[in-house]
């Protein structure tokens, strides 16, 4: 099974660099500003930010395992100093080197599947462990690696994903500086972890397949029988898991830190196609922003409209974002989004807009909003990007924050008064490759 392992190890994608930073929006303003570039040169900042901390976990070209008759070394790429490693280490198939951000440690990992750590000031091997030891028989970790990133300046996590479609996905994670400290800490369906940077911990819902349910005016759910989805999060710095019962209420749209949830939740029982058993996307279709609460079981309907998603909701509950797609597309085949920005104290529309682009439901302390926007029109080419722009919902102004050309998963993982914590991510290829990079971004005064 695992020489099976080796047509899913190889995953092959080239992005490019450099793109035009000049862009020009619908709605609002959007300054051309001079770029100011940090080591990751696929990334370009706009003069709106100011980078303040940068930490990217790339595979290191400086450094490679190599075996000379029975023995395995790690060969400094530019001295060619070599650094004996343990008689039982073996990377026949190759091996992935990552260091970390300090950068005391090289974190090894071997085809299939071992972890080890090298000391660099006093070439000190660590073995971290192998996570394929306690695992089911009738289950295997493919090594497909499909997501890294440090965790702290120490602490790491390694997510492998195997195939078929119903296969798992298997977070691993490890401390660089402990002897077996490598373990499975969560592992799910596939897509099904999930990691978070601030504070740093992972998480995964465990759903019902196809849950017989239905959803009332009073935003209750009639399960017709017991049904639990349950959030299962582990904490990385504690090696703690924590356990959330939703009922039927499984993934929100939103959730705070405390376990609350908002949900965009469709009245699906009252359009239901009998005859298909399925649910159009009716125009009108009524929707509700349901509160639940998993430590009292309270639910609450916060708004009752036609919408299709929430995006945003004020800490306070005031105040919220609820996006509608529309049928059709315009010329350039994108699908229009109208948003409506609510007053669910009053139960009314303050504004509605329309833009091209996916929220990330983030906000600074005055109401504006991220946006990630891109130029459809150039996927799957060299010209295509992803641009972050800060989006205020009262006036419909567009200021840019930086641009990532190529394909990406770009994340807000912190917000605190100016200062913003983002995460940039990209697949693991099978060599030496851009990964994965966090940054600490300043807005620059009068932003």
């Amino acid at each position: 099974m695992r020489a099976f392992a080796l047509f899913g190890l190889i995953l092959s994608v080239i992005f490019t660099g450099w793109v035009d930073f000049t862009r020009t929006q619908a709605q609002g303003t959007n300054p051309t500003a001079t770029p100011t570039v940090t080591d990751d040169t696929s990334v370009i900042f706009s003069s709106n930010v100011r980078v303040r901390a940068t930490r990217n976990s790339n595979i290191s070209t400086s450094y490679k395992v190599i075996q000379i008759g029975e023995q395995w070394f790690v060969e400094n790429t530019a001295t060619q100093h070599r650094i004996l490693l343990p008689a039982d280490f073996s990377a026949p198939y190759g091996a992935m080197i990552l260091t970390t951000p300090d950068p005391a440690y090289l974190l090894i990992k071997t085809y299939v599947i071992s972890f080890y750590s090298l000391h660099l000031p006093d070439e000190k091997v660590i073995y971290l462990g192998d996570p394929t030891e306690n695992i089911p028989e009738d289950q295997y970790i493919e090594d497909r690696v499909v997501d890294f990133t440090w965790a702290d300046t120490h602490q790491f996590v390694m997510m492998f994903r195997s195939m078929p479609e119903w296969s798992y996905t298997y977070a691993v994670v490890g401390d660089v500086t402990q002897q077996n400290s490598v373990q499975i800490a969560l592992k799910n369906w596939r897509l099904g972890v999930h990691f978070t940077l601030e504070p740093p911990r992972l998480e995964k819902w465990d759903t019902p397949f196809n849950p017989p349910i239905t959803l009332d005016i009073s935003g209750a759910y009639d399960t017709k029988g017991n049904i639990d989805c349950t959030q299962t999060i582990y904490d990385i710095q504690s090696k703690k898991t924590q356990t959330r019962h939703f009922k039927a209420y499984c993934y929100p749209a939103i959730q705070r830190s405390t376990g609350v949830a908002y949900y965009a939740a469709q009245l699906e029982s009252m359009f239901r196609d009998y005859d298909t058993n399925l649910f159009p996307p009716f125009d009108d279709a009524l929707s509700l922003i349901v509160r639940f609460d998993p430590n009292t079981s309270v639910v609450r309907v916060l708004y009752s409209g036609v919408f299709d998603s929430l995006v945003w909701l004020s800490a306070d509950e005031h105040t919220a974002l609820v996006g509608k797609r529309w049928p059709g597309t315009d010329s350039g085949g994108n699908h229009p989004n109208t948003y409506y920005l609510l007053d669910l104290e009053h139960q009314m529309i303050l504004k509605n807009f329309s833009v091209f682009g996916v929220f990330t439901g983030d906000t600074l302390d005055d109401g504006r909003l991220f946006l990630i926007k891109e130029n459809t029109d150039a996927v799957g080419s060299s010209d295509y990007k992803q641009s972050v722009v800060l989006f205020d919902p009262k006036t419909t102004i567009q200021k840019l924050l930086f641009e990532v050309p190529g394909r990406a998963r770009i994340s807000i993982q912190k917000v605190e008064a100016s200062l913003i914590m983002v995460r940039i991510n990209r697949s693991i290829y099978d060599s030496n490759t851009f990964l994965d990079a966090q940054y600490e971004i300043e807005l620059t005064a009068g932003k």
